[in-house]
């Protein structure tokens, strides 16, 4: 596509669980997060906690534009990390509690 991607969560108490891709940064309400979404995603007993609102990706290298954390949840217990850096462009997924999945711990 070219076009830079931008990753949109929401991180309050009531609707930690949505995030969604969007082609443009506008802030949207947690109501309206999915709305002109691709593939929008509302997963049962997952949580996502991220350190951001909105990620932009590059469209040309799909390189993350930012550094920080997703941490995955499952029914409240944190399982996976997936940890990226702007510079180098790195994107590492690590087991939080140890190796697990196939991922080596954090």
């Amino acid at each position: 596509m070219k076009k830079d991607l931008w990753l949109h969560t929401q991180v309050s108490a009531t609707s930690h669980r949505l995030f969604a891709l969007h082609l443009d940064n506008v802030e949207r309400p947690p109501e309206l997060l999915f709305n002109g979404a691709m593939h929008p995603q509302s997963i049962a007993n997952l949580s996502v906690v991220p350190t951001f609102s909105m990620l932009r990706f590059s469209g040309v290298t799909g390189r993350p534009y930012g550094n920080g954390n997703i941490s995955l949840a499952v029914d409240g217990k944190v399982l996976l990390k997936v940890i990226f850096h702007d510079i180098t462009g790195r994107i590492r997924i690590c087991s939080v509690e140890g190796r697990a999945y196939g991922y080596p711990a954090c």
